[in-house]
């Protein structure tokens, strides 16, 4: 499960090359994890909530997570 204060954190973030930057480090880490050990699903997990928060910056520049 994701913790809150990252969620937050990326909640927070609307630029766009930082959220990328941030999925790129995360899928450095991840690439050196077992695929069946907890944190490469921690980190699989918290790469998909950086995606999705790019995806709301891109089509919707105004919308705020809350």
């Amino acid at each position: 499960m994701i913790s809150l204060t990252f969620k937050a954190r990326i909640d927070r973030t609307q630029n766009l090359d930082s959220l990328k930057e941030e999925a790129a480090i995360m899928h450095r880490i991840a690439d050196q994890l077992s695929p069946m050990s907890p944190e490469f699903i921690d980190y699989t997990e918290r790469i998909q909530y950086v995606y999705e928060r790019m995806h709301i910056i891109v089509r919707h520049p105004t919308k705020k997570l809350a």
